[in-house]
């Protein structure tokens, strides 16, 4: 697993190396020079020269941090890797840096990767299959171009629209923000997105709407697909 914050995944008085070296020394049978070995060779894998081997994460920048985290989950040779809002703590390059990273292990290693974001413009070229979550409910899963350039739920919809690009209209994003300010509150019955949807009617503040299939490779929970 990658965590969010990097820095409070390592431990301030050791080493970048040293995380490693204990990880592939508690869970396997390499010796104390095999487990330095396969550090060097996972750490060169993440872009981390051997120089920078022996630094303490105090003295990494965000992104390099991430990046031994990665080398750390990367470790075991795992089947799945989590990755939890890796890239909040990032600028824009870091941010795309990281990106490619994951996606240059998750295909060379053959991985299957659960990307966990509040960022839904990253998910597209990393992914192939996304789900909305809104209040701690999945609204909404299907494949990620799918999802992305054809939003069934009114959630999604409000999430692509709120992407920023040349195109972008400041008075739409206005009202946008605007409206979730003013709807903060979660209801208890019907669909827990009911006081913030354009589409919301009666069946919607009663009856808690069940994901369902819509169509081969869609799924949706909203009462406008029930019929």
């Amino acid at each position: 697993m990658v965590y969010q914050s990097a820095m409070n995944s390592l431990n301030p008085v050791k080493t970048v190396s040293s995380h490693i070296i204990e990880v592939l020394r508690q869970h396997s049978k390499l010796s104390k020079s095999e487990a330095l070995e396969r550090t060097m060779k996972l750490l060169s894998q993440v872009g981390i020269r051997a120089e920078r081997a022996n630094a303490y994460s105090h003295e990494m920048s965000g992104g390099m941090r991430q990046r031994a985290v990665i080398a750390m989950a990367l470790a075991l040779s795992p089947k799945l890797l989590i990755a939890d809002e890796p890239t909040s703590a990032l600028d824009v390059v870091y941010q795309k840096q990281l990106l490619q990273l994951l996606k240059k292990q998750v295909a060379q290693d053959k991985l299957s990767l659960l990307f966990i974001t509040h960022e839904i413009a990253l998910v597209g070229d990393i992914v192939d299959n996304v789900a909305v979550m809104f209040a701690g409910e999945i609204v909404e899963k299907g494949p990620s171009n799918s999802v992305m350039f054809d939003p069934l739920h009114p959630y999604t919809q409000t999430l692509v629209a709120s992407i920023l690009t040349l195109d972008s209209e400041r008075e739409m994003l206005r009202r946008l923000n605007k409206k979730d300010r003013e709807s903060r509150a979660i209801p208890e019955k019907g669909c827990r997105f009911s006081n913030r949807c354009k589409y919301v009617f009666d069946l919607c503040r009663t009856d808690k709407p069940m994901l369902r299939k819509v169509s081969n490779d869609r799924w949706v929970a909203c009462h406008k697909y029930s019929s």
